[in-house]
This record gives structure tokens, C-alpha cells and sequence, in this order.
């Protein structure tokens, strides 16, 4: 027997605060023979994970904990008689958990994982080393990027395009975490001729790094005027192949035609928050509904439209691990983070998240923020700039905890605090799941002992 605590960073609904919950389980014992156990190393905040907090209405939800987290990196300690030998004790792994309201999520020490229904979970690449910082270990950087870059995937390959017939691509909000995916993909895979983005002014330079030809500001509400002169003086006046929103822009669309090539080219335009940008402090729910129930539908198929328009979210699908992982392996792909926080200081990573001060976070069971370059104030623009990237949590090691503590630093469990919230870009799903949630708990009477002919639904979980 080994018994350890297990520590889960979690919350009920959006009244509770997000805390620290411990539970003691036998590592030998707590899986089954198609599972593996995870030691978690790091872990990161996407903006799903306060999304799915906020959206946790009290009279719709269960009772039940509902953990933080989905990207993950770590070493496999346990593992059971069914698993493939793909996966063996000691390796080094990371990838995304698609739970949504499970107890246990990746702001956990340890992981169970069934390997066969987890699709988007790799091993990490020894070339991940070439990226490896006196700030940033191979965890660090492994866990930064599941969920951006299979969101950025999704917007390039679901649309079902051949990108070797593409010449330029304009990125709607280009400091984003998904956006830095998106143009590494597409310039250092595809070979794309013209990226063009479009960014705050103050972080032109900071993007240049990652492939973008061309960068316009959006700054005194001039981002059409930008990116039209752009496109005249630097592309020959040739339109574009793609536009990709990363950040809720809707500039574009009453003026589509003079910026997208037309339709039987197969362009299309493709988005992944929507026509506006998010207020994570201030998130309406109702209005998000409306957005993703009427608006988005109205988008995709009002039969009038000149062009094809896609929203794309992020699936659990091996092949996101397998081309990052390539691109790793040939230097072509650099994940980006902006912070490192220790587990206890998970709070501080949220709430810095949903304040829009952060460009990247990531969450070291420690989450290091780097300063915001453009200054205190921002526009609603930049908010969501800094806002759809991932924060590392990262998770020490017991030795490490040791050495720690001798250094005079506190890992007791935190008192419970007041969280700010936010919604997620899954958000139809999410309250369906509640509302059927409701409707379970209403069906089977839970103020009342439950009738064993009636056993309780199992609404928490959904596995894409």
C-alpha cells in the first residue's frame, strides 16, 4: 500500500470559491487495469477553466466538486495490466483531459487516465529540451500548449482546405496564444507566402518572431484601414485566402468581399470566440446563449452569404499531438508563456488571468506572469488578447516539496477565497450538460434517498 494525499484544485458552483481539496488514495490501488497513473508536473489555465466555473449556476449543477484544468504534463508512476505498452512507467507525457465537471482535473498531483479515451495525450519529445529556459523546464513547456494548438489546428484543418494552394491568411487578434499556434502552423508547416496580423500596436515587435509578415495595429479604431493598406502596398492589392479570429472581431464582415477572395476559391473566414470579445469579469450568460443558440447558427448557414464561415473549437484528436510534436522535433513550433505560479498560488493565477494584466500564463504547480507590455489600461481588445492563452501550473515534485520547506516556504492548504469567473467557447454544450443536469436531479428526487432501480446519472463527466 502507498497512500498519498491527492490534492485538486476545485469548486462547487459559481458562489464557491475555487480551493484546494485533499483526499488520501492508495497509488497502488486507485486504477483500473486500462489506466495509468499520473504524477503531474505542470498544468495549465485556459480561459475554459474559469468559464466553466462561472457558468456553474447553483440551482442547474450538482453538489458535487468540479475540478480546475485540462493540459497536463508529467511521468507515468502507475500503469494497469490492460495498457498498451505505449505507455510505461517513467515515461514523460503531457496532453489534454476532456472532462467537463469531473472531481479530478489536471490542477491535480496526480492523474488517473484511461490512454484508449484520452486521444490528445503524446509522449514529450526529446527536442523539447531545444526549448527547455533557466525559467521554463521540458514540463513547463509541454503542458503550454495542448489546448492552443489543437484549437489553432481545428480553425486550419477542419474546414477541410488544401493549404497548399493557399497564399495569404490575415489573423484577427495575433497575440494570442492560438493565433501564435495558428501562424507557426501555417507559415513553418504550410509554407503560407503572406501572414498577415493584426495586434496592438505596442506588440508589433514582440510578434515578429513568430512568422507574421505583415502586422497592423488596431489602435484608434483604424484595423480595416490597416490592413487594407497592407494589402495593397505589400501583396500586390491580391486578397485573402483565410481570415482567422482569435480575439471577437466583426470588422470585417460587413465588408467581407473587399478583403476575403470570393467564395469558389474556397476561402473562408473561420473564428473561434465569436463577433465580439468577451468580458471575463462581467460574463452574461444568457447573452453568451444567444450567441452560440442563434447568432453563430445565423452566421454559418443564412443562405445569402457570400462566403463560408466556420466557428471551430478544440477536439480531442491525436494528430494535434502528432503534428506538434513533428514541429517541435523540426524547430519549427515554440510555444509561448508568460508566467509561472506555484499550486498554492492558484487564486493568483485566476485572478490575473481574468484581469487581462497577463499575455501567456501557465501554471507550475507555479505560474510566473510577465509584465503586460502594453502598460496598466487596456482596450477590450487587448483584454482578450492577454485573456485566450494558458497559464502553467506547475507541480513540484515531493522532493522538491522538501527542499521547499526547508527554505522556509509554506505548502499548507490555502483558506478559501473569492474567485472572479468566466464562460467557455463550449459553452452550448456546458449548459446543455447543466440544464440536463437539472432535469436529472429533478427526475430522481436528490433531496430524497435515492431508489436503487434509479441510480444517479453520471451528468459530470462528458468525454468528447
Amino acid at each position: 500500500m502507498t497512500t498519498s494525499e491527492w490534492k485538486t484544485v476545485s469548486f462547487i458552483n459559481r458562489d464557491t470559491p475555487a480551493a484546494i481539496v485533499s483526499e488520501e488514495i492508495d497509488l497502488d490501488k486507485c486504477f483500473n487495469q486500462n489506466e495509468i497513473v499520473v504524477e503531474v508536473y505542470a498544468a495549465s489555465l485556459n480561459p475554459i477553466d474559469f468559464m466553466l466555473h462561472k457558468s456553474a449556476i447553483a440551482r442547474l449543477s450538482s453538489g458535487k466538486p468540479k475540478a480546475y484544468g485540462r493540459d497536463f504534463s508529467g511521468i507515468i508512476i502507475r500503469r494497469g495490466d490492460s495498457v498498451s505498452e505505449e505507455w510505461k512507467i517513467g515515461d514523460k507525457i503531457n496532453g489534454m483531459i476532456s472532462y467537463i465537471y469531473s472531481p479530478h482535473g489536471s490542477f491535480s498531483n496526480y492523474l488517473i487516465i484511461n490512454p484508449e479515451s484520452t486521444p490528445s495525450m503524446t509522449h514529450i519529445v526529446p527536442e523539447t529540451s531545444n526549448l527547455v529556459t533557466e525559467q521554463y523546464n521540458e514540463f513547463v513547456i509541454s503542458c503550454s500548449w495542448p489546448l492552443v494548438f489543437g484549437t489553432a489546428y481545428a480553425a486550419i484543418f477542419h474546414p477541410g482546405r488544401d493549404w497548399t494552394k493557399i497564399n495569404n491568411v490575415l489573423v484577427l487578434g495575433a497575440s494570442t496564444q492560438v493565433a501564435n499556434c495558428f501562424v507557426q502552423i501555417v507559415k513553418n508547416h504550410f509554407n503560407v507566402k503572406n501572414a498577415v496580423g493584426v495586434c496592438n500596436e505596442g506588440s508589433i515587435e514582440y510578434n515578429k518572431q513568430f512568422g507574421y509578415d505583415y502586422l497592423a495595429s488596431y489602435n484608434n479604431n483604424k484595423t480595416v484601414q490597416n490592413v487594407k493598406q497592407i494589402m495593397v502596398e505589400k501583396l500586390d492589392n491580391e486578397k485573402f485566402d483565410v481570415i482567422f479570429d482569435s480575439c471577437g472581431s466583426n470588422d470585417f464582415l460587413p465588408i467581407m468581399n473587399e478583403f476575403l477572395k470570393p467564395k469558389e476559391t474556397h476561402s473562408y473566414y473561420s473564428t473561434v470566440v465569436g463577433d465580439s470579445v468577451f468580458n471575463y469579469e462581467t460574463v452574461d450568460t444568457f447573452a453568451l446563449l444567444k450567441l452560440r443558440l442563434i447568432i453563430q447558427p445565423y452566421r454559418r448557414l443564412k443562405p445569402w452569404r457570400s462566403y463560408d464561415y466556420y466557428f471551430n473549437m478544440c477536439y480531442p484528436n491525436k494528430q494535434v499531438e502528432i503534428l506538434a510534436n513533428e514541429m517541435i522535433t523540426k524547430g519549427q513550433f515554440k510555444p509561448q508563456i508568460d508566467s509561472l505560479y506555484d499550486f498554492n498560488d492558484f487564486q493568483k493565477a485566476i485572478d490575473r488571468a481574468v484581469s487581462g494584466k497577463c499575455k501567456v500564463f501557465t501554471i507550475h504547480f507555479v505560474v510566473n506572469l510577465k509584465s503586460n507590455p502594453i502598460g496598466k489600461n487596456i482596450s477590450s481588445e487587448e483584454f482578450l488578447e492577454y485573456m485566450f492563452q494558458p497559464v502553467v501550473f506547475w507541480v513540484k515534485s515531493e522532493s522538491d516539496k522538501k527542499q521547499n520547506k526547508k527554505d522556509g516556504q509554506n505548502y499548507e492548504k490555502l483558506e478559501h477565497r473569492k474567485v472572479s469567473h468566466t464562460i467557455t467557447n463550449e459553452l452550448f454544450r456546458l449548459m446543455m450538460d447543466s440544464y440536463l443536469e437539472s432535469i436529472g436531479r429533478k427526475l430522481f428526487n436528490s433531496n430524497e434517498p435515492r431508489n436503487e432501480n434509479y441510480p444517479e446519472p453520471n451528468w459530470s463527466k462528458i468525454i468528447h
